[in-house]
């Protein structure tokens, strides 16, 4: 009685082909060795974009979403600011004082750049919750590092300005440090000091003065910013000068997109690569079952059930690897990368730590070009074996 083609499930069939140690062995390395390589791109493209993320985060941290400044050193006055804060995406502003002056702690010192806050605004245009009272500071967490301070102890800030009959010495104040911010950017934790506002007007002997604006917006996207920054500058002129917060980090942060380009498309060899693996592990099946494929074959299972089969086998090892590549990632990003030997010097790569940023769309991007070359570069040796008739599979079944 011949059999049809429905008559032999794909998972009997499955089962005939896969019986043997080695050929389960070779299914697993072939599975593991593929979802290696798609966690390798994953793993770069995570990279590029939590050095990104990460880099913007830290950014707007320091300086919210935009910052506004005038060539006149100091704003005139309050229309000025309105003009930029009527826009219908800004959301929150705040007025900063910014000098610079030296930190001074027993021996050792450094220059910092001091930033006089209004407590309540500027916590809502960065998000730092940063409380300090008068006679107090908060202070970078690199800088407190090297200086080494802790919470609750005091240092001394050098300020440019003198005492009124000593105008050319510098000012000396001793102030306590009541909280440690961390920016995530190592150029800003190092060098950034934050007092009350009122503070630093009373030190430089200026009345009301601020010389920055930062500002926060309601759609905080990069397309946004950049609409919402194009928009302000056409009606805004000179003095004014509006920049984005990641204006300083702007070249920086197009070579990072640049390279994340470049090496994603290289790092497709590798994919190519592994999936020559799959082709070895179907050749190795069809030439170590051929008698069982034939035999098939003879029973009844036309050719497309046979190129059925290995379409699914292809499915089933795409899917697997996949998900494999998904936890190693997960893998990479929460234990390998915490490492102490993987801590980058933040004085070179800005950062003090990397992290994996994967969106859906990297995923999908990724899973989508591995499956296109697992189909190109399979279906080549697959529809090799459609060629073969059953009067070979019986010749090879007696020879």
């Amino acid at each position: 009685m011949q059999l049809r083609s429905t008559a032999v499930p794909l998972k009997e069939l499955a089962r005939v082909i896969l019986v043997g140690k080695q050929s389960y062995l070779f299914l697993i390395a072939t599975i593991l060795s593929f979802a290696f390589s798609i966690s390798v791109i994953l793993s770069t493209i995570g990279l590029m974009d939590g050095f990104e993320h990460t880099l913007l985060d830290g950014l707007r941290k320091s300086s919210g979403d935009l910052k506004l400044l005038t060539r006149n050193g100091f704003f005139g006055s309050e229309k000025e600011v309105e003009l930029v804060t009527a826009h219908s995406n800004i959301s929150e502003s705040t007025h900063i004082y910014q000098s610079e002056g030296f930190f001074m702690n027993n021996t050792l010192s450094r220059g910092v750049v001091i930033k006089g806050i209004e407590e309540e605004s500027f916590n809502k245009v960065t998000g730092l919750k940063i409380q300090v009272a008068p006679g107090e500071m908060a202070v970078g967490s690199e800088l407190a590092k090297q200086m080494r301070l802790k919470e609750g102890q005091s240092a001394v800030i050098a300020f440019s300005n003198g005492n009124r009959g000593l105008k050319s010495l510098p000012l000396l104040k001793r102030l306590k440090i009541t909280k440690i911010v961390n920016h995530g950017i190592y150029e800003k934790d190092l060098r950034f000091i934050y007092i009350p506002i009122e503070d630093l007007r009373s030190y430089l002997n200026t009345t009301n003065g601020f010389n920055l604006v930062f500002l926060r917006l309601k759609n905080r996207t990069m397309p946004q910013v950049e609409k919402t920054l194009q928009e302000i500058r056409e009606k805004i002129q000179n003095p004014l000068i509006l920049k984005p917060s990641w204006d300083e980090f702007s070249s920086f942060l197009d070579a990072v997109e640049i390279e994340k380009i470049s090496i994603t498309i290289v790092l497709q060899l590798i994919v190519i690569v592994s999936i020559f693996n799959i082709a070895a592990f179907i050749i190795f099946i069809s030439e170590r079952k051929s008698q069982d494929f034939f035999l098939f074959r003879a029973l009844g299972m036309n050719a497309k059930g046979i190129l059925k089969f290995w379409a699914s086998m292809v499915v089933f090892i795409w899917s697997c690897s996949c998900l494999i590549s998904y936890l190693l990632t997960i893998v990479f990003d929460k234990l390998v990368l915490k490492l102490p030997f993987l801590q980058i010097p933040g004085q070179i790569y800005v950062l003090g730590s990397l992290s994996l940023s994967l969106e859906s769309k990297d995923y999908l991007i990724v899973f989508s070009l591995s499956l296109f070359w697992v189909i190109l570069v399979t279906s080549i040796g697959i529809l090799k074996l459609k060629k073969k008739s059953i009067l070979y599979g019986l010749r090879k079944e007696f020879s």
